[in-house]
């Protein structure tokens, strides 16, 4: 390999110039991208349910006693008598409207905009998932059904519920041509 003289470089590049290594790094490439884009999925994903589950878990316990509280002091309110009771169903009636004005406070708490994102992208991708799945489910369904009327004269009582595949198309093969194009539209559809 020649080297140049001075301040040159060398005019050998260190790169890979094999067309195999260039396809190995392109792959090695695009296997760390993909894998950093899975982590950083992945890892939102966690932190979210995360965050979700230490939130619910303190709220429940809130919730819980607010409602027995609130239950309570109702329940007093029913029964007291006014005359003897006057401060305590005063008292009760001013922690009763604490609770409602916590009760109210408490729906207005605003999440931070980039959980929202996370959440947002989070339910279109389920959205996404879920058509994808909803479509290949029909599909399937359609060929299924396709098929068991273009076979249903040939089959009877519960053999047209067990169908064999390689048995049906074996009795359309032999029933002629149009038969087994319309089967073939149908997987197809």
């Amino acid at each position: 390999m020649p080297r140049s003289t001075g301040d040159e470089e060398e005019w050998f590049d260190e790169e890979a110039t094999d067309p195999e290594d260039q396809e190995f790094n392109r792959l090695q490439q695009s296997v760390w991208k993909e894998g950093y884009k899975q982590g950083l999925e992945s890892s939102r994903d966690q932190s979210l349910q995360k965050a979700f589950e230490e939130g619910f878990a303190s709220c429940v316990d809130i919730c819980l006693a607010l409602g027995q509280l609130k239950g309570e002091l109702r329940a007093f309110l029913h029964y007291a008598k006014p005359p003897t009771y006057v401060e305590k169903i005063d008292s009760a009636k001013a922690l009763l409207q604490d609770i409602e004005t916590f009760e109210e406070r408490s729906r207005t708490i605003s999440v931070p905009e980039s959980a929202k994102e996370d959440i947002s992208a989070f339910q279109q991708e389920h959205e996404a998932r879920r058509k994808k799945l909803q479509q290949e489910v029909g599909k399937f369904v359609s060929r299924g059904a396709c098929l068991l009327t273009l076979l249903q004269p040939q089959t009877t009582g519960l053999n047209r519920k067990l169908i064999n595949p390689l048995a049906a198309f074996s009795s359309v093969a032999s029933h002629g041509k149009n038969r087994t194009d319309d089967v073939i539209k149908c997987l197809h559809s």
